[in-house]
């Protein structure tokens, strides 16, 4: 499935690519994440987890969805080295559950 995935993500690819998923407060748990449609993060949530790789000079399509109690919070990270800031969002699970959708 490694293998899967690396051929998948490596199509054409130019940029290096770091995406975190953190929990801040409260129960995260579990996070999952998705870059053009391939699951590259299924963890429970009580660790920060990360995925580095290439990722295609095209648009990118990144989908997290998260799970836990109540309003729990939690921190995605997105780096790709060379540019000026990385960026990092703390957001909170509405009714125990969150899901986000971010084109690079």
């Amino acid at each position: 499935m490694a293998k899967k995935k690396a051929l998948l993500l490596s199509q054409n690819t130019n940029r290096d690519f770091t995406l975190t998923l953190e929990p801040v407060s409260g129960g995260i748990t579990l996070f999952y994440a998705f870059i053009n449609g391939v699951k590259v993060i299924q963890s429970d949530g009580t660790d920060k987890k990360t995925w580095a790789g290439k990722i295609p000079d095209a648009q990118v399509r990144i989908k997290v969805r998260v799970i836990g109690i109540d309003n729990a919070s939690f921190t995605i990270g997105l780096d790709l080295p060379g540019t000026a800031d990385d960026q990092s969002l703390t957001l909170k699970l509405q009714g125990g559950y969150y899901e986000t959708e971010i084109l690079l």
